[in-house]
Protein backbone atom coordinates (compact mmCIF):
# COMPACT_ATOMS: atom_id res chain seq x y z
CA UNK A 1 0.00 0.00 0.00
CA UNK A 2 1.54 3.15 -0.99
CA UNK A 3 0.12 7.36 -1.00
CA UNK A 4 0.09 8.66 -4.06
CA UNK A 5 -1.38 11.72 -5.77
CA UNK A 6 -1.05 15.34 -5.35
CA UNK A 7 -1.03 15.23 -1.76
CA UNK A 8 2.56 13.53 -1.73
CA UNK A 9 4.23 14.36 -5.62
CA UNK A 10 3.14 18.22 -5.76
CA UNK A 11 1.88 19.23 -2.24
CA UNK A 12 2.70 22.77 -3.83
CA UNK A 13 -0.50 21.70 -5.80
CA UNK A 14 -2.89 20.16 -3.32
CA UNK A 15 -5.91 22.16 -2.11
CA UNK A 16 -7.88 21.24 0.90
CA UNK A 17 -10.81 19.24 -0.89
CA UNK A 18 -8.02 16.82 -2.43
CA UNK A 19 -7.96 13.09 -1.39
CA UNK A 20 -5.40 10.86 0.23
CA UNK A 21 -5.09 8.55 -3.03
CA UNK A 22 -4.30 4.85 -1.66
CA UNK A 23 -2.54 2.34 -4.12
CA UNK A 24 -3.43 -0.95 -3.15
CA UNK A 25 -1.55 -3.70 -4.94
CA UNK A 26 -3.66 -6.28 -5.02
CA UNK A 27 -3.64 -9.00 -7.05
CA UNK A 28 0.08 -8.85 -7.98
CA UNK A 29 2.09 -11.85 -6.75
CA UNK A 30 2.71 -12.48 -4.40
CA UNK A 31 1.24 -9.49 -1.86
CA UNK A 32 1.13 -11.30 1.63
CA UNK A 33 2.69 -11.69 4.78
CA UNK A 34 2.90 -14.76 6.73
CA UNK A 35 -0.38 -13.73 8.85
CA UNK A 36 -2.43 -12.80 6.22
CA UNK A 37 -3.97 -13.33 3.09
CA UNK A 38 -2.90 -12.60 0.11
CA UNK A 39 -4.89 -9.26 -1.32
CA UNK A 40 -7.88 -9.81 -3.44
CA UNK A 41 -8.82 -7.18 -5.83
CA UNK A 42 -11.83 -4.85 -5.43
CA UNK A 43 -13.77 -1.86 -7.11
CA UNK A 44 -11.99 1.47 -6.20
CA UNK A 45 -14.21 3.13 -3.19
CA UNK A 46 -14.06 6.63 -1.80
CA UNK A 47 -14.08 6.87 2.47
CA UNK A 48 -14.94 10.29 4.00
CA UNK A 49 -13.01 10.83 7.59
CA UNK A 50 -14.30 13.79 9.19
CA UNK A 51 -13.35 16.55 6.75
CA UNK A 52 -10.44 14.31 4.70
CA UNK A 53 -11.41 12.47 1.75
CA UNK A 54 -9.92 8.96 1.09
CA UNK A 55 -9.33 7.11 -2.32
CA UNK A 56 -8.73 2.96 -2.66
CA UNK A 57 -7.30 2.71 -6.02
CA UNK A 58 -6.65 -1.12 -6.30
CA UNK A 59 -4.23 -1.96 -8.87
CA UNK A 60 -4.38 -5.66 -10.13
CA UNK A 61 -1.50 -5.25 -12.03
CA UNK A 62 1.07 -2.68 -13.30
CA UNK A 63 0.66 -1.05 -16.69
CA UNK A 64 2.81 1.68 -17.97
CA UNK A 65 -0.08 4.21 -16.53
CA UNK A 66 -0.05 2.88 -13.45
CA UNK A 67 3.47 3.32 -12.80
CA UNK A 68 3.22 6.80 -13.69
CA UNK A 69 0.71 7.71 -11.30
CA UNK A 70 3.10 6.08 -8.98
CA UNK A 71 6.31 8.50 -9.34
CA UNK A 72 6.97 10.03 -5.97
CA UNK A 73 4.68 7.56 -4.08
CA UNK A 74 4.87 6.54 -0.26
CA UNK A 75 5.19 3.15 0.32
CA UNK A 76 3.21 2.43 3.86
CA UNK A 77 3.16 -1.09 3.87
CA UNK A 78 5.38 -3.72 2.09
CA UNK A 79 6.76 -6.57 1.63
CA UNK A 80 10.27 -8.16 0.81
CA UNK A 81 8.72 -10.67 -1.84
CA UNK A 82 6.71 -7.81 -3.13
CA UNK A 83 7.52 -5.50 -6.58
CA UNK A 84 7.43 -2.29 -5.11
CA UNK A 85 10.22 -0.41 -3.22
CA UNK A 86 10.31 1.03 -0.41
CA UNK A 87 12.86 3.51 -1.25
CA UNK A 88 13.01 5.23 -4.66
CA UNK A 89 9.42 4.77 -5.92
CA UNK A 90 10.69 2.48 -8.65
CA UNK A 91 9.97 -1.07 -9.30
CA UNK A 92 12.62 -3.27 -8.73
CA UNK A 93 15.32 -4.48 -11.31
CA UNK A 94 13.69 -1.88 -13.84
CA UNK A 95 15.69 0.72 -15.37
CA UNK A 96 14.75 4.29 -14.15
CA UNK A 97 14.37 5.70 -17.73
CA UNK A 98 11.75 3.15 -17.84
CA UNK A 99 9.37 5.88 -16.65
CA UNK A 100 10.49 8.64 -18.85
CA UNK A 101 9.85 6.45 -21.75
CA UNK A 102 6.59 5.71 -20.69
CA UNK A 103 5.57 8.91 -20.26
CA UNK A 104 7.01 10.04 -24.01
CA UNK A 105 4.73 6.93 -24.88
CA UNK A 106 1.16 7.39 -23.76
CA UNK A 107 1.93 11.34 -24.03
CA UNK A 108 2.12 10.70 -27.96
CA UNK A 109 -0.72 8.34 -27.85
CA UNK A 110 -2.97 11.11 -26.71
CA UNK A 111 -1.93 13.46 -29.02
CA UNK A 112 -2.47 10.85 -31.71
CA UNK A 113 -5.90 10.68 -30.47
CA UNK A 114 -6.64 13.81 -30.39
CA UNK A 115 -5.50 13.32 -34.48
CA UNK A 116 -8.02 11.31 -34.64
CA UNK A 117 -11.48 13.38 -33.23
CA UNK A 118 -10.61 15.83 -35.88
CA UNK A 119 -11.78 13.00 -38.42
CA UNK A 120 -15.09 13.29 -36.41
CA UNK A 121 -14.79 17.14 -36.57
CA UNK A 122 -14.64 17.53 -40.24
CA UNK A 123 -16.96 14.54 -40.64
CA UNK A 124 -19.66 16.67 -38.57
CA UNK A 125 -19.25 20.37 -38.98
CA UNK A 126 -21.03 20.63 -41.90
CA UNK A 127 -24.61 18.96 -41.00
CA UNK A 128 -24.25 19.12 -37.46
CA UNK A 129 -21.96 21.81 -36.24
CA UNK A 130 -22.33 21.01 -32.26
CA UNK A 131 -21.39 17.61 -32.91
CA UNK A 132 -18.15 19.11 -34.09
CA UNK A 133 -17.36 21.52 -31.32
CA UNK A 134 -18.12 18.34 -28.93
CA UNK A 135 -15.45 16.87 -30.74
CA UNK A 136 -12.97 19.52 -30.88
CA UNK A 137 -13.75 20.16 -26.85
CA UNK A 138 -12.76 16.09 -26.79
CA UNK A 139 -9.62 17.12 -29.06
CA UNK A 140 -8.38 20.01 -27.12
CA UNK A 141 -8.24 17.83 -23.70
CA UNK A 142 -6.69 15.08 -25.24
CA UNK A 143 -4.23 17.30 -26.66
CA UNK A 144 -3.27 19.12 -23.41
CA UNK A 145 -2.77 15.99 -21.27
CA UNK A 146 -0.58 14.34 -24.09
CA UNK A 147 1.73 17.87 -24.30
CA UNK A 148 1.79 17.19 -20.14
CA UNK A 149 2.96 13.78 -20.33
CA UNK A 150 5.00 14.21 -23.10
CA UNK A 151 7.15 16.96 -20.63
CA UNK A 152 7.26 14.11 -18.21
CA UNK A 153 4.36 15.43 -16.04
CA UNK A 154 1.33 13.20 -14.01
CA UNK A 155 -1.62 14.85 -14.94
CA UNK A 156 -3.64 15.65 -11.84
CA UNK A 157 -7.50 16.17 -12.97
CA UNK A 158 -8.16 19.26 -10.51
CA UNK A 159 -4.60 20.64 -11.02
CA UNK A 160 -4.09 20.13 -14.85
CA UNK A 161 -4.82 23.93 -16.05
CA UNK A 162 -2.19 24.87 -13.08
CA UNK A 163 0.58 22.68 -14.82
CA UNK A 164 -0.37 23.73 -17.82
CA UNK A 165 0.36 27.22 -16.70
CA UNK A 166 3.35 26.50 -15.69
CA UNK A 167 4.74 24.80 -18.68
CA UNK A 168 7.96 26.29 -19.90
CA UNK A 169 7.46 25.89 -24.01
CA UNK A 170 10.42 27.74 -26.05
CA UNK A 171 8.87 26.76 -29.23
CA UNK A 172 6.22 29.45 -30.43
CA UNK A 173 4.23 26.12 -32.01
CA UNK A 174 3.72 24.34 -29.35
CA UNK A 175 2.77 28.02 -27.06
CA UNK A 176 0.15 28.71 -29.81
CA UNK A 177 -1.12 24.89 -29.92
CA UNK A 178 -1.73 25.20 -26.16
CA UNK A 179 -3.58 28.69 -26.67
CA UNK A 180 -5.83 27.21 -29.15
CA UNK A 181 -6.61 24.10 -27.37
CA UNK A 182 -7.34 26.25 -24.24
CA UNK A 183 -9.58 28.53 -26.42
CA UNK A 184 -11.35 25.32 -27.80
CA UNK A 185 -12.06 24.38 -24.44
CA UNK A 186 -13.64 27.87 -24.23
CA UNK A 187 -12.40 29.01 -20.46
CA UNK A 188 -13.68 32.56 -21.79
CA UNK A 189 -17.17 31.25 -21.42
CA UNK A 190 -16.18 30.06 -17.58
CA UNK A 191 -18.77 31.57 -14.91
CA UNK A 192 -20.40 30.12 -11.88
CA UNK A 193 -23.83 29.72 -13.75
CA UNK A 194 -21.80 27.73 -16.79
CA UNK A 195 -20.38 25.74 -14.50
CA UNK A 196 -23.52 24.97 -12.34
CA UNK A 197 -25.11 24.35 -15.37
CA UNK A 198 -22.27 22.32 -16.94
CA UNK A 199 -22.11 20.23 -13.26
CA UNK A 200 -25.65 19.50 -12.46
CA UNK A 201 -25.99 17.81 -16.57
CA UNK A 202 -22.80 15.90 -16.20
CA UNK A 203 -24.67 14.55 -13.00
CA UNK A 204 -27.12 13.57 -14.63
CA UNK A 205 -26.16 11.72 -17.59
CA UNK A 206 -23.50 10.01 -15.41
CA UNK A 207 -27.02 8.55 -13.27
CA UNK A 208 -28.48 7.78 -16.54
CA UNK A 209 -26.15 6.40 -18.44
CA UNK A 210 -23.18 4.81 -16.57
CA UNK A 211 -24.78 2.59 -14.06
CA UNK A 212 -24.26 3.08 -10.20
CA UNK A 213 -21.13 0.89 -10.12
CA UNK A 214 -19.11 4.08 -11.66
CA UNK A 215 -20.66 6.87 -9.61
CA UNK A 216 -18.58 6.55 -6.72
CA UNK A 217 -16.13 9.31 -6.66
CA UNK A 218 -19.53 11.66 -7.65
CA UNK A 219 -19.81 12.90 -3.96
CA UNK A 220 -15.98 13.91 -4.01
CA UNK A 221 -16.21 15.52 -7.58
CA UNK A 222 -18.78 17.96 -6.60
CA UNK A 223 -17.09 18.85 -3.47
CA UNK A 224 -13.61 20.07 -5.30
CA UNK A 225 -15.85 21.82 -7.92
CA UNK A 226 -17.25 23.66 -5.20
CA UNK A 227 -14.22 24.26 -3.37
CA UNK A 228 -12.67 25.36 -7.03
CA UNK A 229 -15.50 27.99 -7.02
CA UNK A 230 -15.61 29.01 -3.31
CA UNK A 231 -11.48 29.83 -4.02
CA UNK A 232 -12.38 31.53 -6.94
CA UNK A 233 -10.71 29.27 -9.34
CA UNK A 234 -13.33 29.73 -12.10
CA UNK A 235 -11.44 28.93 -14.85
CA UNK A 236 -9.92 25.81 -12.80
CA UNK A 237 -13.51 24.92 -11.95
CA UNK A 238 -14.90 25.28 -15.57
CA UNK A 239 -11.99 23.14 -16.85
CA UNK A 240 -12.04 20.27 -14.59
CA UNK A 241 -16.07 19.94 -14.46
CA UNK A 242 -15.33 19.91 -18.70
CA UNK A 243 -13.34 17.55 -18.82
CA UNK A 244 -15.26 15.07 -16.70
CA UNK A 245 -17.84 14.49 -19.39
CA UNK A 246 -15.44 13.69 -22.10
CA UNK A 247 -14.63 9.71 -21.02
CA UNK A 248 -18.59 9.02 -20.85
CA UNK A 249 -18.50 10.12 -24.62
CA UNK A 250 -15.68 9.55 -26.32
CA UNK A 251 -16.98 5.45 -27.01
CA UNK A 252 -20.83 6.33 -27.43
CA UNK A 253 -21.66 6.26 -31.14
CA UNK A 254 -22.87 8.65 -33.39
CA UNK A 255 -26.93 7.74 -32.65
CA UNK A 256 -26.50 8.31 -29.16
CA UNK A 257 -24.55 10.95 -29.44
CA UNK A 258 -27.20 12.79 -32.20
CA UNK A 259 -29.84 11.62 -29.77
CA UNK A 260 -29.06 13.44 -26.50
CA UNK A 261 -27.27 16.39 -28.10
CA UNK A 262 -29.08 19.34 -26.95
CA UNK A 263 -28.46 17.53 -23.16
CA UNK A 264 -24.03 17.28 -24.28
CA UNK A 265 -24.78 20.96 -25.31
CA UNK A 266 -25.60 22.32 -21.66
CA UNK A 267 -23.46 19.63 -20.11
CA UNK A 268 -19.89 20.93 -22.51
CA UNK A 269 -21.21 24.55 -22.25
CA UNK A 270 -20.47 24.19 -26.69
CA UNK A 271 -20.55 27.01 -29.32
CA UNK A 272 -22.94 26.21 -32.55
CA UNK A 273 -20.72 28.52 -34.31
CA UNK A 274 -19.20 26.83 -37.48
CA UNK A 275 -16.80 29.53 -38.32
CA UNK A 276 -15.55 29.47 -34.57
CA UNK A 277 -15.14 25.46 -34.92
CA UNK A 278 -13.64 25.32 -38.25
CA UNK A 279 -10.73 28.27 -37.33
CA UNK A 280 -9.91 26.25 -34.57
CA UNK A 281 -10.29 22.98 -35.78
CA UNK A 282 -7.67 24.36 -38.26
CA UNK A 283 -5.27 25.56 -35.66
CA UNK A 284 -5.40 22.95 -33.49
CA UNK A 285 -4.68 20.41 -35.70
CA UNK A 286 -1.61 21.45 -36.95
CA UNK A 287 -0.62 21.92 -33.16
CA UNK A 288 -1.08 18.12 -32.99
CA UNK A 289 1.07 17.38 -36.03
CA UNK A 290 3.81 19.77 -35.09
CA UNK A 291 4.03 18.04 -31.81
CA UNK A 292 4.12 14.47 -32.95
CA UNK A 293 6.82 15.83 -35.32
CA UNK A 294 8.93 17.32 -32.87
CA UNK A 295 8.78 14.24 -30.34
Amino acid sequence: MAVIGCRVTNPEYSLKCCEYDLAVFSGLSPIHSPQSEPIKATENKIVRIGDNWLELIYLPHLSGQNFMSLKNMVVLRDYDNFIIPSTDGFPRNMDKDYLKRAMKKFGKRYIIDSLFYHENITRNLSNHPLLAAMWLKIAAYSYLQGLLQLEGLNVMPLHELNQIRDLTIEQKNAADGIMSALECIGLERATKSSIRRSLNDTLEFETLNNGSSNLYDQELFINKAKNLVDKRMIADCYYYVGKRMTSSLIRKNSAFLLHNLKFIQDSMDLSSDMQFTQRLHQSLFRACKHTLRNN
